[in-house]
């Protein structure tokens, strides 16, 4: 994790499921998968950075 990102800034497996819609077991399947954003293992708890998420949506765009 860079000095710029804080753990309040990061999103939780839950939060990014809610934003895209999706369930958390879908993010473990795309992790497994290394099909979705990005993300930080710390323990037991996931969390991914907001900059990982945007960079990974903009690779999907379907123009």
């Amino acid at each position: 994790m860079d000095a710029s990102t804080r753990l309040s800034d990061l999103l939780t497996k839950a939060d990014l499921a809610n934003l895209l819609g999706i369930s958390t077991r879908t993010l473990d399947r795309w992790h497994i998968r290394r099909i979705g954003p990005a993300r930080i293992r710390v323990g037991h708890f996931v969390f991914y950075r907001p900059s990982d998420v945007d960079d990974w949506l903009e690779q999907h765009i379907n123009l």
